[in-house]
């Protein structure tokens, strides 16, 4: 008992190491263009962990989900531009037409369709979408976009919206964002719904004898996923200052799957991890430019393949192991510490 509540005593202050670190990190940088590559990193990693949703709780894939992304971008970029509309309003819209969307898609796909066929079914939606947003130049540029998409803002009593210019300052908004959105995932997946979603993925049938509805159950972990891409996704339309339909493309997806895959599914800290080796690690091998997409390809495949379960579980497993041959107590370090992992 006093090794349990010794564990969870110390997992609050793992977090809390983890966010210090994560803050004072930008102002170890003062090159701009680093701090660049860490808004989208932090941005990345909230799209991949609304993803893992999908992947690691409900052991389904989404092949169109990078539209959801996508889509909220459009949303709060239309409203902010072509309708002068306050970057905060346009923001709440953008996320809650992804939500919508993926309600959507999620009522019609999820009543018959698991697995493979959801993933086509999915993917499906997703060139769709790309398709009428590429050819519908009046609403969204067509291949060009939308260009001149006004920074995240904040709202004075004084002053009324103000922009953040500095990537500093964005910098800290996508980080509070990220921690949000992880401990919305955490909550969610110790709530009766994450539980439900848990053991559905283990065994749908037994789930159903024991009276817990599978369809309303999926539809609801699909739906927040959805948010939470929504929410990455006006994020990235007001940082990065415009919008294309590349965004809604199926290179975004497979680099998605690859943070997740790689990073460690079924975690919080996984997929980020796995966003940052998505941003930064070909910066690292810009000295190789024409070598870079190989060596790139080759590392990656060389993780999967060394570690199975992901980088974040991979080491965690093993230095569980190792503080337990020794005698020491690990479950500050255990999976569910810094990963939330539901079994």
């Amino acid at each position: 008992m006093h090794k349990i509540l010794t564990s969870q005593s110390k997992r609050p202050l793992v977090w809390l190491a983890v966010i210090t670190v994560a803050s004072v990190l930008p102002l170890a940088m003062n090159d701009p263009y680093w701090r660049y590559l860490l808004v989208l990193t932090l941005i990345f990693g909230t799209l991949a962990i609304s993803l893992d949703i999908i992947i690691g709780d409900m052991g389904q894939f989404s092949f169109g989900h990078q539209a959801l992304f996508g889509m909220s971008a459009y949303v709060t970029a239309i409203l902010s531009v072509k309708l002068d509309m306050p970057v905060g309003p346009s923001m709440v819209f953008g996320i809650l037409f992804s939500t919508l969307l993926g309600f959507i898609v999620a009522l019609i796909a999820l009543k018959r369709a698991r697995g493979l066929y959801l993933a086509i079914i999915t993917l499906g939606v997703g060139q769709v979408i790309q398709v009428v947003m590429t050819s519908w130049y009046e609403l969204s540029g067509g291949i060009s976009g939308i260009p001149m998409v006004p920074p995240v803002s904040y709202y004075s009593s004084t002053n009324g919206w103000v922009p953040l210019y500095s990537e500093l300052g964005s910098y800290y908004v996508a980080l509070a964002i990220l921690c949000l959105s992880a401990y919305v995932v955490h909550a969610w997946r110790r709530s009766r719904n994450g539980r439900a979603v848990a053991a559905i993925r283990d065994n749908e049938q037994q789930s159903s004898a024991l009276g817990i509805n599978p369809y309303w159950h999926y539809v609801a972990a699909f739906t927040l996923a959805s948010a939470l891409a929504g929410v990455a996704g006006v994020i990235f339309a007001h940082f990065s200052g415009q919008v294309g339909p590349q965004s809604l493309g199926l290179y975004y997806m497979f680099w998605l799957l690859v943070m997740v895959v790689v990073g460690g599914s079924r975690s919080l800290i996984g997929p980020v991890v796995g966003a940052w080796i998505f941003v930064f690690v070909p910066e690292f091998l810009s000295f190789a430019q024409e070598w870079r997409t190989i060596i790139f390809g080759a590392l990656l495949l060389v993780t999967i393949l060394v570690l199975p379960k992901g980088i974040i579980p991979s080491l965690q497993d093993s230095l569980t192991s190792w503080m337990r041959s020794k005698g020491k107590d690990a479950g500050a370090l255990t999976p569910n510490s810094l990963t939330t992992k539901t079994k």
